[in-house]
């Protein structure tokens, strides 16, 4: 049986998100932006840890894990994203990000190949630390295509890390994901497709290696 998960976000957390900003309600004034680094701030940025499948029950459910962000988005790529999105909802959001031909970095899992990353923002947290999400087009196969079936409208995935200061960080990947408005109005809603999102645990943030 097909379960799904909701979770509305609040203007601050809806701040992080592909639609960073994104004021659906005209009567109310548009969001702060917000922080970012500076585009080559601690890059390459790499993190390791481990990757819980929780709708697996076997041992090889858990396995290592490593994210690589190579550069963060820009300014640009953001505002042309919120523009995708106001203008036909997520079907022109994944256009959008689909047509970002520099990849911001990769996600591997162990015993599986990489992939490419498409949209990356970072931004830090009131009690410290900061919070990372990044974003791609899910990978469809081409019996999938074909099939045309309802996880085609789940066409995203999201990573959510948070990384506080001196601590072992956590986050989660949510790979099948709709986005779309909340009823509110004003908020971004994601529902994940029938799977419990993936845990990240024990994240470490290592150091990008020194050029001689």
């Amino acid at each position: 049986m097909m379960t799904s998960s909701r979770k509305t976000f609040t203007t601050i957390l809806a701040a992080a998100t592909l639609a960073t900003g994104l004021n659906l309600a005209a009567q109310e004034p548009a969001q702060p932006v917000p922080a970012q680094p500076e585009p080559a701030a601690g890059l390459p940025m790499r993190l390791t840890g481990f990757a819980i499948n929780q709708t697996g029950a076997s041992p090889k459910s858990t396995g290592t894990f490593d994210i690589q962000v190579d550069r963060f988005s820009t300014q640009e790529e953001r505002m042309a994203l919120i523009a995708a999105y106001e203008k036909g909802g997520q079907d022109e959001l994944l256009k959008a990000l689909q047509s970002i031909k520099n990849r911001v970095g990769f996600i591997k899992f162990a015993q599986s190949i990489g992939y490419d990353l498409q949209y990356a923002w970072l931004t830090p947290l009131p009690e410290g630390g900061k919070f990372l999400f990044l974003a791609t087009d899910r990978p469809v196969s081409a019996f999938e295509q074909m099939k045309a079936g309802r996880r085609m409208d789940y066409p995203f995935t999201i990573i959510q890390i948070k990384l506080p200061d001196e601590k072992k960080g956590e986050g989660k990947v949510s790979a099948q994901v709709q986005i779309r408005t909340a009823k509110d109005g004003k908020n971004i809603e994601l529902e994940n497709y029938g799977t419990l999102p993936t845990l990240l645990n024990s994240i470490t943030e290592v150091s990008p290696a020194k050029k001689k």
